[in-house]
């Protein structure tokens, strides 16, 4: 997994990261944090481009 910022333009910095599945089980809540960030960039990615939600 990598978690990145920046725009095409102007890159910014990355951090890579490989979970184990030990690591996953132990935190479910880090699952749901990912998931809502992916969510939210999501969104904020369509109303950026005004193509509205997916």
């Amino acid at each position: 997994m990598t978690i990145a910022h920046g725009r095409p333009d102007a890159p910014g910095g990355s951090l890579t990261w490989h979970p184990t599945a030990a690591e996953w089980e132990a935190s479910p809540e880090l699952a749901a944090l990912l998931a809502a960030v992916l969510e939210a960039v999501r969104a904020g990615g369509d109303s950026a481009s005004g193509r509205g939600p997916a």
